[in-house]
């Protein structure tokens, strides 16, 4: 995660993403692949259900009712409550679509992470996309994907889910009201005493650590990872994202847990092994790879999974030569490469367990780091002018979705949330490559990849697309 926006999930987070937007990370999004029943088909009672159900989450999620203002020569950035929230501002809805597996959804979700957010005085940081399928002969329900994307500096990937948390159980409530009680008010109006984001800086004091020297979380300075192309972009606009996508039944998702449990490590660690796997084979020039993950702070400052906030910090992962050699030439699905797999899985917990034993002596590494930037524009502008990014890949995994609505039998008469999708804007300046988890109670795993276009290979992304579901597929549990 972008060590500025881990820290600044407010003004200065803010200021980084939107206005350079050169920095780490514009946006993150979860999408809901839902089934919403036929009797929902016609377009204005399907508005007035999603109205009713956006209505009751921004009522739950306050957080969505601020735009995020960049500085200016008059005053810093900030966050602005705005007044009202517009229909049109915020939502824009896709007709009459055809279904191609999430092949339509792959490219909205790419075209979506390079827009700005724009007019913060009358639009909040974050909009809803809506893709709205055509109907499918003999079946009950339409499949509409709602995209869900979100400004960083008021958001993390698990705000996202809880987001579709809350939004899922009034659409379900919704789809079953008359068409008199799912009637809702638009605009939006904001209250005066609404409460504010909960950023990070308000649960972990900036002062007591400005006097502290920086953690260096790359301890080798001699450590020279393969880490693609050099940051280039023509300009703010230029940015396109590219998006691939898989998804792993629950079914095989049962045996996956069930193979990490028999070597004590976690899926996180286990996708870690797979992708050096893949970059050791599909980058035969490179010597060795960084891999940083997000780690949730929510622990520490006492936040509920269910908030939509930024409390996040990263662990770094130098992966030695050694691993790398060993993946190229030895036979896939052998023991001895079963065997590197469980090792590095079991370096990426330690070093997480490592920094988590850390944070409440020192605070979170983002602090020191935003204690010692003073010019942020200057730092963004730097960022630019590097020759060669520090780290390889980012795997962000924002677990489970669980809700009680999805414990319920599936019915066709009320809106069902059927997969969720979590993407992240491509990273100028940082990692090129970025690997997005997320999985559903009863439901699919999806992971998804994004990068940014002309960085690397096509060929590298769609390969590992291809190989990491061919891989996961595969797992299997030990028979005893």
């Amino acid at each position: 995660m972008s060590l500025l926006i881990s820290i600044c999930s407010g003004v200065f987070g803010a200021y980084y993403a939107s206005r350079h937007d050169y920095g780490h990370y514009r946006s993150c999004a979860v999408t809901g692949i839902y089934q919403f029943p036929s009797n929902l088909s016609d377009s204005t009672r399907f508005v007035e259900t999603l109205q009713y159900a956006l209505t009751k989450t921004v009522e739950r999620h306050p957080e969505l009712c601020y735009g995020i203002v960049n500085k200016s020569k008059d005053e810093p950035a900030h966050l602005y409550r705005l007044p009202e929230l517009r229909w049109d501002d915020i939502v824009e809805i896709k007709n009459d679509l055809i279904e191609d597996g999430d092949a339509v959804l792959e490219d909205t979700a790419g075209s979506i992470h390079d827009r700005l957010f724009t007019n913060q005085y009358t639009r909040p940081a974050w909009s809803l996309v809506v893709l709205r399928y055509t109907d499918q002969p003999n079946l009950s329900t339409i499949r509409t994907d709602i995209i869900f994307a979100s400004h960083h500096g008021i958001s993390d990937g698990s705000s996202c889910l809880a987001f579709h948390k809350t939004l899922q159980s009034h659409l379900r409530t919704g789809s079953q009201l008359s068409n008199e009680d799912r009637r809702s008010r638009w605009p939006y109006q904001v209250a005066d005493d609404i409460s504010k984001p909960i950023f990070l800086e308000d649960k972990f004091s900036l002062t007591k650590f400005l006097d502290l020297p920086a953690k260096t979380k790359q301890s080798d300075p001699s450590f020279d990872p393969w880490t693609a192309s050099a940051p280039i972009l023509d300009s703010i606009d230029s940015l396109r994202t590219k998006a691939a996508s898989l998804s792993i039944p629950f079914t095989q998702v049962t045996n996956i847990l069930a193979y990490c449990r028999q070597r004590s490590i976690t899926l996180t660690g286990l996708v870690h092994g797979l992708i050096l796997i893949h970059l050791s084979k599909a980058v035969p020039h490179a010597q060795t790879f960084r891999g940083t993950t997000p780690v949730s702070l929510r622990a520490f400052t006492k936040t509920s999974p269910d908030e939509i906030v930024n409390h996040v910090s990263s662990v770094y992962h130098n992966w030695s030569p050694e691993h790398i050699s060993i993946f190229r030439r030895v036979e896939e699905k052998s023991t001895e490469e079963d065997l590197t797999i469980t090792t590095v899985a079991q370096i990426y917990q330690e070093t997480v367990r490592a920094e988590m034993r850390d944070i409440p002596i020192h605070g979170p590494e983002t602090v020191v780091f935003a204690a010692k930037v003073k010019d942020f524009d200057e730092f963004c502008e730097q960022s630019m002018k590097i020759t060669k990014r520090s780290t390889t890949y980012e795997i962000s995994n924002i677990g489970l979705l669980k809700a009680a609505e999805l414990e319920e039998e599936k019915r066709v008469d009320v809106v069902n949330l059927e997969k969720l999708i979590f993407s992240q804007s491509t990273m100028v300046t940082g990692c090129p490559i970025n690997c997005n988890v997320v999985s559903i109670a009863h439901g699919p795993l999806t992971i998804t990849l994004t990068w940014q276009d002309g960085t690397l290979e096509a060929e590298i992304m769609y390969g590992l697309r291809d190989f990491l579901k061919r891989r996961l597929l595969q797992t299997l549990p030990n028979q005893a």
